[in-house]
């Protein structure tokens, strides 16, 4: 069993989002400001994993209390999912996870979305070259 209780706040001026062409090719070398930051977050999380063998099954509930206190608010919300995930080692340095994050209450953040993620991901991409051996 894990429990996490995190605590964010943030406040001040968010650096402009640059992407037009001219600002990707000559971004300078102080940031161009943006619009103000003022909010908190706070995320609970409790949740169980069950092992079998090499594979893993876990599920979450996860409750997420975010105040938005700049512009129009349009990002505070009192959200909570569930988080479940399965992993299964398909190979020796490749591992398969499947994760869904559903919301399970009426406020849902707009932030975290319900999604579901399905992929391969590798431990290791290649093995290292042993640089003191010469090769045959």
């Amino acid at each position: 069993m894990q429990a996490l209780y995190d605590r964010e706040v943030n406040y001040g001026i968010a650096p402009a989002v640059r992407s037009t062409i001219e600002n990707l090719y000559n971004p300078g070398s102080q940031a161009v400001p943006g619009s103000i930051v003022n909010n908190d977050l706070s995320t609970v999380s409790v949740g169980v994993t069950q092992k079998f063998g090499g594979a893993a099954l876990s599920f979450d509930w996860v409750n997420r209390v975010r105040n938005d206190r700049a512009g129009a608010s349009l990002l505070t919300s009192n959200s909570n999912q569930i988080v479940s995930r399965f992993s299964v080692p398909i190979a020796k340095n490749l591992l398969f996870r499947a994760q869904n994050e559903s919301s399970v209450s009426t406020g849902t953040d707009p932030l975290y979305p319900d999604r579901t993620i399905r992929a391969p991901l590798s431990n290791s991409i290649a093995s290292k070259p042993n640089l003191a051996t010469p090769a045959p």
